[in-house]
């Protein structure tokens, strides 16, 4: 039992090692690229980086009730999702870093809940 144990941790904690250094490093990208006038701060680029601080603002509410932590983190994930898949190709018309962005944040976002399924 130990050993499937520590088998998983040496599987997962590298996924989630990635996923986490994907998804800080892209939004910041991002955002920076927002800042300095590279990508144009439409609602379309500006809805999912407000979602992604939703997801940071509820982390604490998994120490506190764990149920509602679960809640609140996957309706946000659906709608940073449907944000990304609906806007998808006015990211493409923006800049072509943007779209990596938001695709990289999916498979970041994907990786993660590979993670916690696991």
């Amino acid at each position: 039992m130990f050993e499937c144990v520590q088998i998983c941790a040496r599987i997962l904690n590298p996924v989630n090692a990635f996923g986490t250094v994907a998804h800080h490093s892209y939004v910041l990208l991002l955002i920076c690229m927002v800042l300095v006038g590279a990508a144009d701060p439409h609602h379309r680029v500006i809805d999912p980086i407000l979602i992604l601080c939703m997801q940071h603002l509820f982390v604490l509410l998994s120490q506190i009730h764990m149920n509602m932590y679960i809640f609140i983190e996957t309706v946000l994930e659906i709608l940073l999702e449907w944000s990304i898949l609906s806007n998808y190709e006015n990211c493409v018309w923006n800049h072509w870093t943007v779209a990596l962005s938001a695709s990289i944040m999916r498979f970041a976002h994907w990786l993660y809940f590979t993670a916690v399924a696991l």
